[in-house]
């Protein structure tokens, strides 16, 4: 038996934003190297705090109900190892890793860089206040403008 090369080069992006009660995906792209077919493999995503280190699963009890995953075929063949968590929450914010292992004589895995998931306020909510400071600003700029002509009639 001779030696075979295989690789794997995983692929995520390095920071991704999403609003309160959204759905977002998280992607985790790879290629493989292989002089033979890949076609036995798995993937695993974690997610690490400065706390601990939490495997991104169904049987996890905060994200029952909140997670979907590539299927097998996704997978194989489209080389996604993406996740959707939906309903995401502030306490989903951190640091998400990919870890893809292939069966190919011998066992092979890689974990990727990471992907930080940036959760912030809910998007009606924060839309509806942009509105109110550009509503703020503008009565500043009227008043100020108000005020100058005003100066410029009784003070000279």
């Amino acid at each position: 038996p001779g030696f075979l090369s295989q690789t794997i080069h995983i692929s995520q992006i390095p920071v991704i934003f999403a609003a309160k009660g959204s759905s977002v995906t998280i992607p985790c792209d790879y290629n493989i190297s292989s002089e033979q077919e890949a076609t036995i493999g798995s993937y695993k995503w974690y997610k690490h705090s400065k706390h601990y280190k939490m495997e991104i699963s169904s049987s996890n009890s905060e994200l029952t109900g909140r997670i979907s995953r590539a299927d097998t075929d996704q997978f194989i063949n489209e080389r996604s190892a993406a996740i959707v968590l939906h309903r995401v929450r502030s306490l989903d914010s951190g640091m998400y890793y990919c870890e893809v292992s292939f069966q190919i004589g011998s066992d092979i895995s890689l974990r990727g860089d990471g992907t930080f998931l940036n959760v912030t306020g809910d998007s009606k909510k924060s839309h509806m206040i942009c509105i109110l400071l550009k509503a703020v600003g503008l009565v500043v700029i009227l008043l100020t403008a108000l005020f100058g002509y005003l100066y410029t009639k009784i003070c000279e």
